[in-house]
């Protein structure tokens, strides 16, 4: 068979479903499969497949700085929440996070390193996560047919064809809109509209491009995903709210996640843990979200008082846990890494998951039957915050909220204790299977070679 190459920025968030499908790949015998990403994941590759291994090929060390690394200015400016009472988040999110990615002599070397790459494997067919532009740019450069990966609201991806009665990305915005949210969602695309135009460096970005000989100088994801062969999105409609332009070629496998245990070597004390405690709530932020002195304090009184019933997994990195009280509840258990979410989601003591709202955790969750708590940290998070309490698999938390043990302790209860959530979580979870997930994502794969 000719040759398969994944290609993904170093994220967990974009390429953590690219490496559950290339594993399906693998685990069924698959032969030549390669999987493109920065040197920071070389490690992860490897661990792909012992008996069919998937051969890692290097972009080089990353370049840019991921969000967990900005400056404080920066993390503000992409974070700041909108203001006590708004109908939407704040575009000026959305902006600043453009302007700290778009480096236009950045985008042009990992461009060249991505030619590199195809020019090396001579790949039938690349798989593609939708934020790895330069990989992208580089299959069309080559012609090489792709498959287009999107771990975010597959919606975002078509954000200029969308009419004005549908959420804009980024807003937080709720299916159905009332009279006031309809103006603030217009609002809110003026506002971004104008700082697109303004402050993010996009002349030079566009001009560096085409100079470069790149074929979409814009980077428009809409125009990557019209040549894609398929597209693939990571949850289902209905969840996923429907639209108009949701092009033919688009497959909604559902959360792809892969054959479990997953862990080949699960840690024994949290096994145990989770073996010794009924009722527990894994709580884990992601890789990028920063938590505060206040939120780590109010998180730590609302585990003690959902104590003894329930108990609190806690992953927290370990440049947090200055912040954490002194005293902190005894129903609370510390981890800085998990062998395995997957493994942990799927345990039957785990009875609800408190998030940031990141596009796989949002809906993990409800893979697994368990309904969530969302704590939304930026841009598409707000999303999929409003797709979990629309479609009754959760409640989500505002801004004012999260420094509240109070209202904490409040939404963990409901969550916990009122059935229509679990049973509603359940309910999706069905759908989301239904879609087939990562044997679904894989046949897709193989029917565009």
């Amino acid at each position: 068979m000719a040759p398969i190459l994944f290609a993904s920025i170093a994220d967990a968030g974009m390429i953590n479903p690219l490496l559950v499908i290339a594993r399906e790949l693998a685990r069924r015998g698959v032969p030549d499969l390669y999987f493109a990403s920065t040197e920071d994941r070389r490690a992860d590759v490897e661990a792909i497949s012992a008996d069919n291994p998937v051969e890692f090929v290097s972009f080089g060390q990353r370049l840019e700085r991921p969000p967990g690394e900005w400056d404080p200015d920066l993390y503000a400016a992409a974070t700041q929440p909108a203001k006590p009472g708004s109908l939407t988040a704040r575009p000026q999110n959305v902006i600043a996070y453009l302007s700290g990615v778009t480096d236009a002599s950045i985008m042009v070397t990992m461009y060249e390193r991505a030619l590199a790459a195809v020019d090396e494997v001579k790949p039938a067919l690349m798989v593609i996560d939708s934020s790895s532009v330069y990989p992208t740019d580089a299959a069309i450069a080559r012609d090489v047919p792709y498959v287009y990966s999107v771990p975010i609201s597959v919606s975002e991806i078509f954000a200029e064809r969308l009419p004005l009665s549908y959420p804009s990305p980024n807003t937080g915005l709720p299916r159905d809109l009332s009279g006031r949210q309809k103006l603030a969602n217009l609002w809110f695309r003026l506002r971004l509209l104008h700082g697109m135009l303004t402050k993010v460096p996009a002349v030079q970005f566009t001009k560096a491009r085409r100079e470069a000989g790149i074929v979409n100088a814009t980077a428009g994801q809409s125009g990557y995903a019209d040549r894609a062969r398929a597209i693939l999105g990571y949850s289902v409609f209905g969840m996923e709210y429907p639209f108009d332009a949701a092009p033919s070629h688009l497959r909604m496998v559902g959360p792809v996640v892969p054959p479990l245990p997953e862990a080949a070597e699960p840690d024994p004390a949290l096994s145990a843990w989770l073996d010794e405690h009924e009722s527990v709530v894994y709580l884990a932020f992601g890789t990028h979200m920063r938590l505060t002195a206040p939120q780590v304090t109010a998180i730590a009184e609302a585990a003690r008082r959902i104590g003894p019933e329930h108990h609190l997994l806690w992953k927290l990195p370990k440049a947090q846990r200055a912040l954490l009280p002194a005293d902190l509840p005894p129903n609370v258990r510390l981890e800085h890494w998990v062998p395995s979410q997957f493994d942990v989601l799927a345990h039957p003591h785990v009875r609800a998951y408190y998030h940031h709202g990141g596009g796989n955790s949002a809906y993990e969750g409800i893979y697994f039957g368990k309904p969530g708590l969302v704590q939304p940290f930026w841009m598409d998070c707000h999303d999929h915050a409003a797709r979990v309490l629309d479609s009754g698999c959760g409640l989500v938390l505002s801004h004012e909220e999260t420094v509240s043990a109070d209202a904490i302790v409040a939404k963990l209860r409901r969550v916990l204790e009122e059935k229509e959530f679990t049973a509603h979580a359940e309910e999706w979870a069905d759908r989301f299977r239904s879609a087939g997930g990562a044997s679904a994502a894989a046949d897709t794969v193989l029917a565009a070679l």
